[in-house]
């Protein structure tokens, strides 16, 4: 069996309207309510459209508390922050990054992204893939997207 078949899929940045030196709305994982008992990780894909300038924010962040669906409250810290950003020749591909459960402390999680200050901007959307109990190990190649972070 596939360990897509027993993974938790959730749109974290729905698709929307281009964006030009501005950040994406993304929702926020609740690991009591999202994450499946067991879970070993979560996997966020950002699918990249037309791309004009690098990617200004690709970040995942935590805290204990939350303003609303959209927002960490509190004062947020980073779980993993990209270190090789989407850039302006990445249309067409996907950016990804697995942060482990072990990497997470806080019980609100949020993949944030804000497109660069560019001419025309960029399209970008992004789900979360909740890992299967005692399934892991994905690579860039095995996988097929341009990059793959591994947060510690």
């Amino acid at each position: 069996m596939s360990i897509l078949n027993r993974a938790k899929v959730k749109n974290i940045i729905p698709p929307t309207a281009i964006k030009d030196n501005a950040a994406f709305v993304s929702n926020v994982i609740t690991l009591s309510t999202d994450a499946p008992k067991g879970c070993r990780g979560i996997w966020f894909l950002i699918s990249l459209g037309a791309t004009d300038i690098a990617m200004a924010v690709q970040k995942v962040m935590q805290s204990d508390t939350l303003t609303d669906a959209t927002t960490l409250g509190g004062t947020p810290t980073a779980v993993h922050d990209f270190t090789t950003k989407a850039s302006a020749t990445d249309d067409g591909t996907i950016a990804s990054v697995y942060v482990p459960m072990s990497a997470i402390t806080n019980l609100y999680v949020q993949l944030q992204c804000t497109a660069g200050d560019g001419t025309s901007g960029t399209y970008a959307s992004a789900i979360a893939i909740f890992d299967a109990p005692g399934e892991c190990g994905p690579t860039a190649t095995l996988t097929g997207c341009s990059t793959l972070e591994i947060a510690s």
